[in-house]
């Protein structure tokens, strides 16, 4: 014997329930890599570069006390930079990466070429 089938529709209910509603489910993406704080120096750095910038940029009163001053912010860059460069992680990532040195050490080649140009034109002055 075959039994009948009735077919049926159903539409969503559009009145609202008075149930409590579930909260959405929240879904949280997880990465690999976690961002990591910079080191205090690094922060410290760029904050004296910022300073030398601003130094730089200041035009009136270009006295030789506006000059000690860019020369004592340009100390404190590279007494920073020194600092870095003796940090554990830092070595570990100069041997790691021989290019790195390369460059870092062209760079400083300019920075004492430069050095030795303006030291130059101020004693010579």
């Amino acid at each position: 014997m075959a039994s009948v089938f009735k077919r049926s529709l159903s539409f969503p209910n559009k009145i609202p329930s008075r149930a409590p509603s579930k909260p959405p489910i929240s879904y949280h993406n997880r990465s690999i890599s976690l961002p990591c704080r910079s080191h205090p120096l690094i922060s410290q750095l760029k904050n004296e570069i910022d300073e030398l910038k601003t130094w730089s940029s200041k035009l009136e009163n270009r006295t030789s006390v506006w000059l000690c001053c860019g020369l004592s912010r340009l100390k404190d860059v590279q007494d920073s930079l020194d600092d870095i460069l003796q940090l554990p992680q830092t070595q570990e990532s100069l041997r790691l990466h021989p290019t790195w040195a390369e460059k870092i050490l062209e760079d400083f080649l300019r920075f004492v070429d430069v050095y030795g140009i303006f030291q130059t034109l101020v004693l010579v002055s």
